[in-house]
């Protein structure tokens, strides 16, 4: 290549270079990476745990509906402060257990399929459970009503 053939290229590379920019931040955050937000039968299939922004940049989650009614756990938060880590996971949350009041540290990872991978961990990750949580199907109108005093 000759010296005058470099000044050409020189805007070719830097296209280029743009596109895959743009395309490894679409992959990140495009349309094509699941989703944590919804409604999610948990490991057990016995309680749906509704997910949604608690404020502009965090997840929370509530329980929306339990296999055997119990009122007095419909509504209460178990996800709390989850951050999303640029790479598809959501950290630095916690979670709580309902039946018996402890809160653990947790990561959130969906995944293709409807499928949501919920970690609680003593101090790191390494340390921990991993559940499955399934998305409910479109169809499943079922909700709990929190219990009133």
């Amino acid at each position: 290549m000759t010296k005058r053939g470099i000044p050409k290229l020189i805007p070719a590379l830097a296209l280029a270079l743009m596109i895959a920019a743009a395309g490894a931040v679409r992959a990140e955050t495009g349309p094509e990476s699941p989703s944590p937000f919804g409604v999610w039968f948990t490991a057990s299939g016995k309680a749906a745990i509704e997910t949604f922004r608690c404020d502009a940049a965090t997840l929370c989650g509530r329980i929306v509906w339990m296999a055997d009614h119990t009122a007095r756990l419909c509504g209460i938060e178990i996800l709390h402060g989850f951050e999303p880590d640029g790479e598809g996971a959501w950290h630095k949350g916690t979670i709580l257990d309902p039946r018996d009041g402890e809160r653990w540290q947790a990561v959130i990872s969906p995944e293709a399929g409807g499928v949501l991978h919920v970690r609680g961990f003593v101090l790191v990750p390494l340390l921990g459970q991993t559940q499955v949580w399934t998305r409910v199907p479109a169809d499943f109108s079922e909700r709990c009503r929190p219990a009133t005093d």
